[in-house]
């Protein structure tokens, strides 16, 4: 789900997803195959984002590559406050889990990750494009349904049918005997 009660972090997920013309709702939702492994919390049973985790997988077109933001660590309570400019700045990267800013276009590793999931999560593509296939598999599935209905329908009717001949043909013989 998207941090709705964290706005600088949520201001850097939409940044990094790039898609014009969408705000996610409270029911929308992220795949996890677009955040590092480091962003996960596997501690117990149950698996859970880190605090201060930004998507940074994802399949961009060739001409819409932004700079891609990514913030890891425990620390971010602290210097949450410090990441509402989205403006890109350099930070060295240590060992410990510090601010890290890296750029989709020179990071082979985002790309390859994200084309392994670029034809099935293209959340950066107007979602309107895909709604003539939806509504045409939508009719396919109605009229699919539809006929196995009427199947089902004439097959209990058939059933019925040989139910009361067996009972005539029952009793009928056992009025001739």
């Amino acid at each position: 789900r998207f941090p709705f009660g964290r706005a600088d972090i949520l201001k850097l997920w939409l940044h990094n997803m790039s898609r014009e013309n969408w705000e996610p709702n409270r029911k929308s939702l992220l795949c996890s195959d677009h955040f590092l492994e480091r962003c996960f919390d596997r501690t117990g049973q149950t698996v859970r984002l880190r605090w201060a985790a930004i998507p940074t997988m994802f399949a961009y077109p060739e001409d819409k590559k932004p700079e891609v933001i990514e913030y890891i660590g425990d620390k971010a309570h602290a210097a949450e406050s410090n990441l509402t400019n989205l403006d890109v700045f350099e930070v060295e990267e240590d060992d410990d889990d510090l601010p890290v800013v890296t750029t989709a276009a020179d990071d082979a590793v985002l790309d390859k990750a994200a084309a392994a999931h670029g034809t099935e999560h293209n959340y950066h593509e107007d979602p309107t494009k895909q709604v003539p296939a939806d509504v045409a598999d939508k009719v396919r599935l109605r009229k699919k349904l539809k006929t196995a209905h009427q199947r089902i329908r004439r097959l209990d009717e058939r059933v019925s049918t040989l139910n009361d001949m067996v009972y005539s043909l029952l009793h009928n013989k056992i009025t001739e005997l």
